[in-house]
Formats: C-alpha cells, structure tokens, sequence
C-alpha cells in the first residue's frame, strides 16, 4: 500500500491534495497536485474570438504570465520555451502547452492550459462548465498553470496498447484514495459537492439544449448500432439491432444512472474523478528497472468532469477505457477487489468506518448496477483511446448544428484496434444485461 503521506515531486510536501498528504481535513481544492489558476491584474489572457482563445494560439503565453503563476517578478523570467503539450487526437477538451523557462537561476516547468479549440467543442465545454469545474477544483479562476511532472520523471503509458494489472491496481489505488478522501471532506462540510453537480448526463432547463442532448446520446448509439450489424466482426450477431433499440431513451437512462444515490437509503457517493482514463494519468518508475516497468507512484490530472455520485461510474469506465483485455476479461474481480481493500484501508485512516465496503459481492452489486454507463464509454471514448492518429475523431468544422450529420465517429469506430476490443465488449455487455 503506498503511504497515505506521500512527499510531492520535488521533495516539499504537498498540502493535502489526493497525490500526496492525507492527514489533515483538505480542503476541496486541494485535492490536486501542485496544480495554481491564475487571472492576475496585468496577466494576458488568450486572444479571444467569438468562442474563446482563436486557433488556439500560445502568443499570450509570456513573462508576465509565468511570474504571475510563480509569485515572481517578471522581469526574472527569461528563455521561454512554448510547445504543444499533447500529441494530436490525445486530447479534445482543452488545449495544453509546455513551458520551459528560466527564472533567476533557476529553470521551471509548466504544463499551461487553455479552453479548447473549434466551436462544437468550446460550445460543449462551456455548456457543461467542465474547465470551470477544473477552476473551482483549483484556487483563483482563470488560465490553469500546472508543475510540469515529466521533468520528476513522471511518464504517460502508450495509450493504445491500454494498462495491464500492475499499472491499473496502481491508478485505484490513487482512485481509492480520491474517493475517501472525498467522503470525509463532505461529511465535514455538506455543501461543498453543490458545485460539482452532474453536468453533462442531466436534465437542461432550456428546451433546445435539452433537445440536442437527447439527439447526440441516442442518435450517436442508433448510428454506431447500425454500423456495427454490418461490420464483420458483429454482422449476424443480432448485437447491433440490440443497440439501435436501446437507443431510444438512452439519455434518460444514464440521466438516472449517474445522478447521486439516496445516501438516507445506504447509497455510497463520492467525488468522481470522472475520466479516469489512462491518458489523465502519469506513472513514476524506479531508474534501475529497465525491464518490469513496475510502477513506484502515479499522479492523476484532467479534473474537468468531476461528479458527486456513485464510485462505481469511475470504476466501469476505467476498465472499459483503459484496463487490457486480458485484465478486462480475466481479472475483473481482482480489480475490483484491489479497490475495495485500498478504499476500506483510507477510510479507516479517515475514521470512516462506516462507508467501507463489506464484501467484493457488495462492490461488485454496485458495479454492475452502472453497467450502461460503461457501455456507453465503449463508443463514445474507447474507440478514440484505441485510435491511431489516422482514426482520431473528425471535430474539424463541426458545429451544434450539424453535428448529427457529421461524421465524428465512424473512422474512430472502423480503426483496427477499436474492431478487435468490440465483439468481447458487447458479449460481456449483452451477458450482464445491458442491451435488453
């Protein structure tokens, strides 16, 4: 079990953050690692058009802001380096650069991150607050500065290849930890999840958003249903039928899965990470291990999703997006049951005796209880996660208006990797039920 007290990257200890030090009562924005939003008198925020930063351009990105963010003057900051922090189709829902500058003696590291590119998605974004969830899970609003953890050795694992059972008995672990620590801040103070409600599977009041919600959740399960009755590696199956007529309301069903569970009732809810995905974290190895790769410690990132509700929607779309086959179909229970002794050993740390799971029967009730919600990662963020750069999801010139007609997904959904995860995916989600 890694220490519930774990010193930041570069040596000083991080206040009470869920990558680092449990011990006291944190409070919710230091649930993050070493992570500061800036919007400081005189700082320059990105050139904006009518949707936000234009082309995405990292020209704001200077002096004056790296000081901002570092407490400094600016006129000790020199050398700057600005990069593209993520490779094309590894990231849709901001954009993300790398700074490298010198301040004083002393070189610093940055991840710096912006609203995303493109209408659709900046429309998307803002709609469902998710970099302002981000904001409020940090400190002051504004442009998100970020300790750059790849100068401490921190690393991604290759996306497509997804995680084997070391590397994901190692993120839930973190996902544990999270999750406790979530428990105890809400039972000392009650309203400090209101401003992490559901947001993107929830009921709009405006008729028109309400609308295109409903049609983007159903209509992209009837497209993907049919394209899969002719795909030859589901064609005959009769799987593809199943998923057309559940597409029919679709996006009431996951409106009612994801919302929180009664707690008066025994219902469990805690601070979901919400895209726990092998791309939101960053694995730490010992130098001399050259061959096992066994991973030492993780840091997670990406809170633009989080959502107060059960702990089994991170768990199913964590495996679903990022657990490799052989885990996923051999060793689910392991997982499962990794979890569960983690989250019983940091709630009883927290003195939260009372939330712990009983039994792996218990977790698992749960679990499978959200197993629509894992399905619907399945096409809705599997097939990007499993994509080659050429099958990356096609978000060039899309807008809330055509987006029905557009083709976003098919490529993604036709990629070779994403054809040879499907036809187990589907079996499983057919044999628990989920496409009756």
């Amino acid at each position: 079990m890694p220490e519930i007290l774990a010193p930041a990257p570069n040596g000083d200890r991080v206040n009470n953050n869920v990558n680092g030090d449990v011990s006291g009562k944190p409070g919710l924005a230091d649930l993050v690692n070493n992570n500061k939003s800036v919007n400081g008198n005189g700082v320059p925020k990105p050139q904006q058009g009518p949707h936000g930063p234009t082309a995405g351009g990292s020209d704001w990105i200077d002096a004056a802001l790296v000081a901002e963010a570092l407490g400094e003057d600016p006129a000790s900051v020199r050398d700057i380096v600005v990069k593209a922090a993520v490779a094309d189709g590894d990231n849709y829902c901001s954009c993300m650069w790398r700074v490298r500058a010198v301040v004083g003696d002393r070189p610093v590291a940055l991840i710096v991150k912006a609203p995303p590119r493109g209408e659709l998605m900046q429309d998307f974004v803002s709609k469902l607050s998710f970099f302002s969830k981000e904001e409020r899970m940090l400190t002051i609003p504004g442009v998100l500065i970020m300790e750059d953890l790849s100068v401490a050795g921190y690393r991604n694992k290759e996306r497509q290849g997804q995680l084997d059972q070391l590397h994901c008995e190692t993120a839930l672990e973190i996902l544990a930890r999270l999750h406790a620590l979530s428990v105890a801040l809400h039972r000392e103070q009650p309203g400090c999840m209101d401003a992490y409600a559901e947001t993107l599977f929830a009921r709009r009041d405006d008729p028109e958003e309400e609308r295109h919600a409903k049609l983007h959740s159903e209509g992209q399960l009837k497209k993907f249903g049919e394209m899969a009755g002719q795909w030859e590696a589901t064609a005959g199956t009769g799987l593809g039928e199943k998923m057309v007529k559940l597409s029919d309301g679709m996006h009431q069903r996951l409106c009612d899965i994801v919302a929180p569970g009664d707690e008066s009732a025994g219902s469990l809810n805690v601070l979901n990470h919400g895209d726990f995905w092998i791309n939101n974290m960053m694995f730490l190895y010992d130098e001399d291990d050259t061959q096992s790769r066994t991973p030492t410690d993780i840091r997670v990132v990406d809170l633009q999703i989080v959502r107060f509700s059960s702990p089994a929607l991170d768990l199913q779309y964590f495996i679903v997006t990022s657990a490799n086959q052989e885990v996923r179909e051999g060793r689910l229970d392991e997982l499962l049951e990794h979890y569960r002794r983690r989250f019983n050993e940091y709630a009883a740390a927290l003195g939260l005796e009372d939330v712990q799971w009983p039994t792996l029967d218990a977790l698992r009730d749960e679990f499978l209880a959200k197993s629509l919600f894992g399905f619907s990662a399945i096409y809705t963020v599997l097939c990007a996660v499993v994509a080659a750069p050429e099958d990356k999801l096609q978000l060039e010139g899309v807008t809330k208006d055509n987006m029905m007609e557009a083709d976003i997904s098919s490529r993604a959904w036709r990629g070779s990797n994403f054809q040879r995860l499907l036809p187990g995916l589907l079996e499983y989600f057919d044999q628990v039920g989920v496409l009756e």
